[in-house]
């Protein structure tokens, strides 16, 4: 895993932090550019608790 090897650990880990800083809670930038893509497709609020509970649900299977 890349997490496990010191080569990638780094910047896996940052990637990660990016990740939840955009897509971990209902109104950061992530997850309104989420909902904004999505529009007409699925229901804002369906977007603003799926985007933070997979990255939450990602990150805790990495951790």
């Amino acid at each position: 895993m890349l997490l496990a090897d010191e080569r990638t650990r780094e910047v896996v880990r940052n990637g990660l932090d990016y990740l939840d800083e955009l897509f971990g809670a209902p109104a950061t930038v992530g997850t309104e550019m989420a909902v904004a893509a999505l529009a007409g497709g699925l229901d804002e609020q369906t977007v603003r608790v799926l985007a933070p509970g997979y990255v939450a649900a990602l990150l805790g299977v990495l951790s």
